[in-house]
């Protein structure tokens, strides 16, 4: 049998084994304090790029810049941003049971825009069997509210809050424009929505 038949026996027999089975994934965004995050249980058989519209969703943002996930040294990015040069693995050629993903794996995925970048931590916490990915439902729970989409990074979400709890700071009516009025910056405000 030649290398290749055998190569695709393996990995028709991962993809079988995937089908069947499932992960419980912790998206954290690095270094929000206190944490702000989301978990989501999903079937072997979703692609990177469904995990990506996912995570988009749970944070409430538009897609709008251009992603990457990271499992070691590959890399796994939306092909309509990736240059003719890129070697990077498109993500919508992945599914997650093809990473062969253990309790404890752990994945980055970064969303870039205009002046910086979204770093999240993804770690697995749980594998476990599923009957069927076609009866399979996602079960999602969070904490922590999304900062907005363009607002510059970490830090500057962080000094948006500053100036939203401020009333005297000159930004606070800025801050209070793009966050809301009854914003709480330890409520995730769709949790009702996603965990129902």
């Amino acid at each position: 049998m030649g290398n290749r038949l055998k190569k695709l026996l393996k990995a028709a027999a991962i993809e079988n084994q995937g089908l069947r089975t499932g992960y419980r994934l912790k998206i954290s965004l690095v270094d929000s304090d206190p944490p702000i995050w989301r978990s989501v249980d999903l079937a072997g058989n979703y692609e990177l790029r469904e995990l990506h519209m996912m995570i988009q969703d749970m944070m409430g943002w538009q897609d709008q810049y251009a992603h990457e996930f990271r499992l070691g040294k590959e890399k796994y990015r939306n092909p309509d941003h990736v240059p003719e040069t890129d070697t990077a693995t498109f993500d919508d050629e992945v599914m997650l049971t093809v990473l062969a993903l253990r309790k404890g794996s752990r994945i980055t995925y970064e969303y870039f825009f205009d002046e910086g970048s979204w770093l999240f931590d993804i770690a697995v916490d749980n594998v476990f069997p599923i009957e069927s990915p076609d009866t399979f439902e996602p079960k999602f729970d969070g904490d922590g509210a999304s900062p907005p989409e363009e607002c510059g990074g970490i830090g500057e979400y962080y000094s948006m809050l500053k100036s939203f709890k401020d009333k005297a700071c000159q930004h606070h009516k800025d801050a209070v424009e793009s966050l809301g009025k009854t914003f709480d910056p330890s409520v995730w405000p769709d949790k009702a929505t996603f965990c129902s």
